[in-house]
């Protein structure tokens, strides 16, 4: 039944029932499926610290001898101290990796993935090429090999 056709409001929403539904079935069979992104893990020394740390929180926390809750305090608080410690050089690395590992093709793909749409909009307008000349505009940033 087309739209034109319909006569109440229940024919509407049965052809717009239709409608959804055969949009729905073409994205299902032609679109690729988007599979989730796994967060990236941390590696092992990492998660031993943290299970560590989480362990000596509950001691700390358990305890009722004030002494030892001191005792047990004061190695929670070294725990949290070399855990963050860790995670910061964990993290420069990896950042560092990442820059180092960018070439004339992977820097692309990272730009486009930093400018695809997104709720906030970034533009990116010119860039510096091999000569050291500004691009004008962003037709010319497009074309730049």
């Amino acid at each position: 039944m087309k739209i034109d056709q319909t006569k109440s409001t229940i024919e509407v929403d049965n052809v717009v029932h239709d409608l959804m539904e055969s949009l729905r079935n073409s994205c299902e069979n032609c679109l690729p499926k988007i599979k989730p992104k796994s967060r990236p893990s941390l590696p092992n020394e990492l998660k031993n610290l943290h299970k560590l740390l989480n362990s000596l929180r509950r001691r700390f926390q358990r305890q009722r001898c004030q002494i030892v809750r001191e005792l047990w305090y004061s190695r929670y608080i070294n725990c949290v101290k070399e855990y963050k410690l860790r995670l910061i050089e964990y993290k420069n690395e990896k950042c560092r990796q990442f820059f180092t590992d960018q070439n004339k093709d992977t820097v692309w793909q990272q730009v486009y993935k930093f400018c695809k749409p997104s709720t906030i909009n970034q533009n990116l307008t010119t860039i510096q090429d091999d000569n050291g000349v500004w691009t004008r505009n962003v037709k010319e940033t497009a074309d730049l090999k």
